[in-house]
């Protein structure tokens, strides 16, 4: 096997299910969201979340570090974004907008995706 060939199925082989709980609470932050896009812009405003609740519903049938990766890198994006946009929120609207990006990040970098154990 070549080294790349090892590495593509390093990043997408199946990893331990124990910690796929925080997958879930990815994506009920991700289902709120399309629920006010829904509401604010028809059902046209949802097609931005697909991708993101289905990739959710992926890593909690079968984690991967590629599905974590993605996950992590969407919500740390989405809290920097909040975090760089300060001076245009009031206190508790800036508080909880970095909130909803950080505490599922920090989650995820928590559950980092173990390998599974040798049989």
């Amino acid at each position: 096997m070549s080294k790349l060939s090892k590495s593509l199925h390093g990043i997408i082989e199946v990893r331990s299910k124990r910690r796929r709980w925080v997958y879930v609470l990815c994506c009920v932050v991700v289902l709120l969201f399309a629920l006010f896009a829904a509401a604010m812009g028809g059902i046209v405003g949802d097609i931005v979340y697909l991708p993101i609740i289905a990739i959710c519903l992926l890593q909690f049938l079968r984690p991967t570090i590629l599905g974590w990766f993605l996950l992590t890198v969407i919500f740390l994006g989405y809290a920097v974004g909040v975090a760089m946009q300060w001076r245009d929120l009031s206190r508790i609207d800036f508080m909880v907008f970095l909130l909803i990006g950080l505490v599922p990040a920090l989650a995820l970098l928590w559950s980092w995706p173990r390998a599974l154990a040798e049989r």
